[in-house]
C-alpha cells in the first residue's frame, strides 16, 4: 500500500464528500491500482478515521452527523444475509489450487516476478494462520530484494534460483531439489568406499559430483537406460480431473445457492485472508524492520 493513495484519499475527503461517494471512490482507486478486497477494508477503515477525527476537531457540530452515517453504513455492512457455504468453500479452496498452481509454474518457467507475486500474497496467509517462521523467512527475502540488497545483487537473488539439466522449456526445478539430488549423489559414493572411506576422499568426490554425475549420465544413454521422470501418468491425471469435475458439477458446487452449508464447514468464508489483522500485521513487519535495519546498515 502506497502512501501516495492514503493522501489522495486524506485531501478528498476534507473536501466534505458524503460518505457513500467517499466509499464509491475508494473502491474505484483501489480496483484501478490492483488491490483486493481486504485492502479495501483497509483503506476504507482509515478514510473514516481521518474524516471522523478532522470533522471532530474542525466542525463539532457535524461531527455527529458523520458518526451516524459510518455506524449506519457498518451496520448495513454487518447483517445476517444467506450465504452459501458450500459455494464458498469451493471458490476459496480453487483459490488456494491456482495460487499453487503459480507457485509450480513460476519454478517450472524460471518466471521470477511470478514468484514474487506468489510471494506477496504467501506472506499475508502465513501471517494469517499463525506460520510465523515462514512468514518471518519470506519477509525477510521481501525486504532484501527490495532494500537491503543492492540492485546487482537483489537481481542475482531473485533470478538465480532454479536449475534446467535438460535445456527444455518448462523443466526448470528449484536450486534446493538440485541440492538433495547432488547429495543423494555424494552418499552413493560415499557408501561405495566402504572401509576406505576418508575426509580427503570424501573432498574429492565432492568436488567431482558435476562430472560424475555427467559420466552416469552418459553410460546410461549408451545402455539404452531411462530414468523415471517421478511425474504421475497422463492417464492417472485425467481420470482424476474427470471425476472431481463430475461431482462438482452434479452438485452444483459454483451455483449459488442460499442455505446449503457443510457440517464440518460450518460459516465456511470465501476470502481466505477474511482473519487477517493488518494492524497488527503492519506492526509486526515494521518492528522486524527495525531489528533488521541495525543488523544490515
Amino acid at each position: 500500500m502506497k502512501g501516495i493513495y492514503f493522501s489522495k484519499i486524506n485531501t478528498i475527503l476534507l473536501t466534505m464528500w458524503p460518505v457513500d461517494e467517499v466509499f464509491l471512490f475508494i473502491s474505484k482507486r483501489v480496483k484501478q491500482n490492483g488491490m483486493t478486497e481486504p485492502f479495501l477494508e483497509v483503506y476504507v477503515a482509515k478514510a473514516f478515521s481521518w474524516n471522523f477525527r478532522h470533522e471532530r476537531s474542525q466542525h463539532p457540530d457535524q461531527a455527529d452527523e458523520l458518526s451516524e452515517q459510518a455506524e449506519s453504513m457498518s451496520e448495513e455492512g454487518q447483517e445476517d444475509k444467506t450465504e452459501d457455504y458450500v459455494n464458498n468453500y469451493h471458490s476459496a479452496r480453487l483459490m488456494f489450487g491456482m495460487l499453487i498452481m503459480l507457485f509450480n509454474d513460476s519454478v517450472k518457467e524460471g518466471d521470477s516476478i511470478g514468484l514474487l507475486k506468489f510471494l506477496k500474497v504467501a506472506l499475508l496467509m502465513l501471517h494469517t494462520y499463525k506460520r510465523v517462521k515462514y512468514a518471518y523467512v519470506v519477509l525477510l527475502f521481501l525486504a532484501k530484494v527490495y532494500a537491503i540488497l543492492s540492485e546487482k545483487l537483489a537481481f542475482e537473488v531473485l533470478h538465480d534460483r532454479y536449475f534446467n539439466n535438460s535445456g527444455k522449456a518448462g523443466a526448470n526445478i528449484p536450486l534446493d531439489l538440485r541440492m538433495e539430488r547432488l547429495n543423494r549423489l555424494l552418499k552413493l559414493a560415499l557408501k561405495q568406499l566402504a572401509s576406505n572411506i576418508s575426509e580427503a576422499a570424501a573432498q574429492r568426490i565432492a568436488k567431482s559430483l558435476s562430472t560424475l554425475e555427467d559420466v552416469l549420465r552418459m553410460i546410461d544413454m549408451d545402455c539404452n537406460i531411462k530414468s523415471r521422470s517421478g511425474f504421475h501418468s497422463s492417464k492417472h491425471l485425467d481420470e482424476t480431473v474427470l471425476s472431481i469435475t463430475k461431482d462438482l458439477h452434479d452438485m452444483k458446487a459454483f451455483s449459488f445457492q442460499p442455505g446449503r452449508e457443510y457440517k464440518t464447514f460450518k460459516g465456511f468464508k470465501r476470502n481466505l485472508l477474511h482473519k487477517l489483522d493488518y494492524r497488527e500485521f503492519y506492526s509486526w513487519a515494521s518492528r522486524l524492520f527495525g531489528v533488521w535495519q541495525t543488523m544490515y546498515y
